[in-house]
């Protein structure tokens, strides 16, 4: 089975904002309703904020590590260059686990 999260995602915002808007043109909604409908918007306009700021600097990480390595391509010799990416690699990996 494969899920499409942006169009869950999508799905669950838009459904949240109708709740939150339900609850607060509902005269007949407790006020307990409509902050638990907005508290629950609040929390994924917090999570998509917290995702996109993941997914920007996983994005200048890989750039970041893609510029290394060219550079070393024309600074290096090969053998230096081969140097440098194994070292590179292992230190990558180290603070990764």
């Amino acid at each position: 089975m494969i899920i499409d999260l942006d169009e869950k995602l999508v799905d669950h915002f838009a459904r949240l904002e109708e709740l939150a808007t339900e609850a607060e043109e509902g005269a007949g909604e407790s006020f307990s309703s409509r902050a638990s409908a907005m508290g629950a918007l609040n929390g994924m306009l917090k999570e998509l904020v917290k995702v996109q700021a993941e997914t920007v600097n996983m994005a200048r990480l890989l750039s970041v590590e893609q510029a290394l390595i060219e550079s070393a391509k024309e600074l290096f010799e090969p053998a230096g260059y081969d140097l440098f990416t194994e070292k590179l690699r292992e230190l990558l990996e180290k603070s990764d686990s």
